[in-house]
């Protein structure tokens, strides 16, 4: 969903294409505001894929194409084992960076 989102943006906008495009995304805000109940459930579904991930009940089909779009996005850098444990510490950091974009932190816990 997110994917076809982000490939469909408009190109003209000052922001680069390709792989330093992904890049140049991670750096920069949401350009229209995300509804909290949005926030909440996208939060509720990844601990739950988190807590998956932990033990062990998503397959390596589902690590592998997550993992991929860690490094991808730049979450990752290529050195980082494609764990289980590794995937569901970087879900992790992003439902924290998530939570303190809604308000329930003062600061970003993950820096």
């Amino acid at each position: 969903m997110f994917c076809r989102g982000w490939a469909g943006a408009n190109p003209n906008r000052g922001i680069a294409t390709g792989a330093r495009w992904q890049h140049e995304l991670m750096r920069v805000a949401t350009p229209n505001p995300v509804l909290i109940s949005d926030v909440t459930v996208v939060l509720a579904v990844l601990g739950r894929f988190e807590a998956e991930l932990r033990r062990g009940a998503q397959d390596d089909h589902a690590l592998q194409t997550l993992g991929n779009r860690c490094h991808r996005v730049g979450l990752m850098s290529l050195d980082d084992p494609l764990t289980r444990e590794t995937m569901a510490a970087v879900l992790d950091s992003i439902g924290q960076r998530l939570r303190f974009a809604i308000g329930e932190y003062d600061r970003d816990p993950t820096v």
